[in-house]
């Protein structure tokens, strides 16, 4: 019986133990915290519940005041200490405050509107100060203290919002009355490979619109409305800007020729000798012309003459180069020459070898004569 009332009586003091050491630590969600003028910020003592009391003390109330509830309000740039008492225990929360610095907010940072609305610009300043509007071109629009936009004419313009710190652009664009954009042509018919600018014609400014392509493998867009050709076929580009739409119908066809009416050769009297190359020079008229051009006609046993107008040299003769491209036909004349052997005269050449002279070459071979004494030439 003695030992059961004694390990009761253990268990009771360890669990006394443990409490008391538990309650020896103020348990706080941070340690320091930085805050901007005007900002607050909950004090939360995770432990509270094994304290019967907790009090807060700011130790500069020009920086941070603190309420009975842990309350910080952040009041002045600086720093200062937030004191929490948990019965006999203490813990120092450390407070750093800064000044609140500006930063618009636009919720949208653009708007089309027709020219009979106007349109109030959202934006919100986390700063202090009151934020200014101001119309780069008042020809277009004008806006009040508030950010109320009021249209004067169609066209587009900036709308500088700022404080003496920081400041943002909002751009508007003032479309005139219509249902529906118009185009200055809207049934294009274009060739594989070409390019056609997109232009609206019931507004007369260069606005922001958007495009889209309902085939790409035919024509696509781009999004300054630059069409380009890709394949045969009809594609319907679509074209908006706000609630204002418009349609332009592409058809693609294949790339026709454009026909060459004339082939400028730059030499049409051609001399090369036998195993030369020689390229052929020319150019057609007009410039962008896509006729094929071919080159025939020719000997083919003196020349041999490439898709390109190259022209091989094979053997000594004479033969001429029929030149057609479109409506338009050239001759070339060609000469191939036999290589011309070096000739040599009559020399002396002294060889360093005893009893010989070279005297002269003739067909190329060298030939030798052998010295003999002054003296014995004159007996003989």
């Amino acid at each position: 019986m003695k030992k059961v009332i004694s390990l009761a009586l253990l268990i009771v003091v360890l669990l006394t133990f443990n409490l008391t050491i538990y309650a020896n630590f103020i348990i706080v969600n941070d340690k320091n915290i930085t805050l901007n003028v005007g900002d607050t910020y909950q004090i939360e003592v995770e432990n509270i519940q094994e304290f019967n009391s907790v009090s807060y003390e700011s130790k500069n109330n020009d920086v941070c005041s603190v309420s009975d509830e842990g309350l910080v309000t952040a009041l002045t740039k600086g720093s200062s200490i937030v004191l929490i008492n948990a019965d006999e225990f203490e813990f120092e929360l450390y407070v750093l405050v800064e000044e609140k610095s500006d930063e618009i907010i636009l919720l949208e940072d653009r708007a089309i509107v027709k020219i009979n609305e106007t349109y109030q610009i959202k934006a919100v300043n986390n700063g202090t100060e009151k934020l200014e509007y101001k119309s780069l071109d008042e020809n277009i629009c004008t806006v009040t203290n508030s950010g109320l936009i009021e249209p004067k004419n169609i066209g587009k313009t900036t709308i500088k919002i700022s404080t003496e710190l920081i400041e943002v652009y909002f751009t508007i664009t003032i479309l005139p009355i219509i249902d529906k954009l118009e185009f200055k042509d809207n049934n294009l018919v274009l060739e594989i490979g070409d390019t056609k600018n997109i232009e609206v014609s019931n507004i007369s400014f260069a606005a922001d619109y958007n495009y889209i392509s309902n085939n790409t493998n035919i024509c696509t867009v781009n999004a300054s409305g630059k069409l380009e050709a890709k394949g045969v076929g009809s594609a319907v580009i679509i074209v908006s800007i706000g609630d204002i739409f418009g349609e332009v119908f592409v058809e693609v066809k294949e790339k026709s020729e454009i026909i060459a009416t004339n082939i400028i050769v730059k030499n049409s009297n051609i001399n090369i000798l036998v195993n030369d190359m020689y390229q052929i020079e020319y150019e057609l008229e007009p410039i962008d012309s896509t006729s094929v051009v071919t080159f025939t006609d020719y000997d083919s046993n003196i020349i041999e003459v490439s898709n390109t107008g190259l022209i091989k040299a094979k053997m000594v003769g004479q033969t001429s180069i029929t030149i057609n491209a479109g409506q338009s036909m050239v001759k070339v004349n060609v000469v191939v020459n036999e290589i011309k052997s070096n000739s040599f005269n009559p020399l002396y050449i002294v060889i360093p070898v005893v009893g010989v002279v070279v005297i002269g070459l003739v067909s190329g071979v060298l030939v030798f004569k052998k010295k003999t004494s002054k003296n014995k030439e004159k007996m003989e």
